[in-house]
């Protein structure tokens, strides 16, 4: 975008979105926390395939009274699918690694519908990604003519992932810049 929303000297004075959504291009959405709900701003990921939508990382406020990332994200889905033309697709809900500061509003989507929830051990995250080798492999995951190559970049965290997307030509890590 133009800019990214970055707070202000009060949160009560505040007047950006809680959750700032920049459509990188029709199939790929950057989201960011607003600095005055969390000093982090963290930015969180919506890449949609075909049949699927994966977002990686879910910020660091776990309310939805102030962060309400589900009903941003629910909102993004529904938008996406009216445009296409097709049913709202699965949702997977994924970490780039196990901080706090990347998963807090993990339990905002506990309970929805059509959604897998990757988990939040690092025994669930490789399990889920199918590695046997960590973190030598290439793991190639399908969206539906969507591809992602997930291997292991650990060094911030143990489990820390980076994403390769072929669609758009980014490459996604975390904290490890």
């Amino acid at each position: 975008p133009e800019r990214w929303i970055a707070g202000s000297k009060s949160a009560l004075d505040n007047e950006d979105p809680p959750v700032q959504v920049h459509a990188y291009n029709a199939h790929t959405y950057i989201l960011r926390e607003n600095k005055a709900i969390n000093y982090e701003g963290a930015f969180m990921y919506l890449f949609f395939g075909n049949d699927v939508v994966l977002l990686i990382d879910q910020g660091s406020t776990s309310s939805p009274a102030f962060f309400p990332l589900r009903e941003v994200v629910d909102g993004v889905i529904s938008e996406w699918a009216e445009t296409h033309g097709v049913p709202e697709p699965k949702l997977i809900v994924a970490n780039s690694h196990l901080h706090g500061d990347h998963y807090a509003a993990w339990n905002q989507f506990v309970d929805r519908p059509n959604t897998v929830l990757v988990g939040l051990t690092h025994e669930e995250v490789m399990s889920f990604w199918g590695f046997e080798s960590f973190p030598t492999e290439r793991i190639e995951y399908d969206l539906g003519g969507r591809q992602l190559i997930v291997t292991g970049s650990p060094g911030h965290q143990g489990s820390e992932l980076s994403f390769y997307d072929t669609f758009a030509d980014l490459l996604f890590t975390g904290d490890m810049f």
